[in-house]
């Protein structure tokens, strides 16, 4: 029987749990407030608020540290291709564990 650690636990869990509630909340923050989810002239952004989202959690597996998470959301905001979009993670101290 394989032992699933919780994820408290488990640091590589942690953060995957991070990167998909990140995830959920970018898109859902997209579709809410972002111009080019009324945009109906511009089906190349719709279809990545869904296709790219799939293809983005499709990378959780791999997170293990803040880095990875971090990039697994930019991933799909760098999807959006929009210039004056970002996922940052500025707010994190220096210190901060990855």
């Amino acid at each position: 029987m394989a032992d699933k650690a919780a994820p408290a636990e488990n640091p590589a869990l942690r953060w995957q749990a991070m990167a998909r509630a990140d995830l959920a909340a970018v898109q859902a923050l997209v579709l809410s407030t972002h111009p080019g989810s009324i945009d109906d002239g511009n089906p190349v952004f719709h279809e990545w608020t869904t296709t790219g989202y799939q293809q983005a959690l499709a990378f959780i597996p791999k997170v293990v540290t803040h880095d990875t998470a971090m990039s697994a959301v930019r991933f799909y905001v760098t999807g959006l291709m929009d210039g004056h979009f970002g996922y940052s993670d500025n707010a994190r101290h220096r210190d901060s564990p990855t």
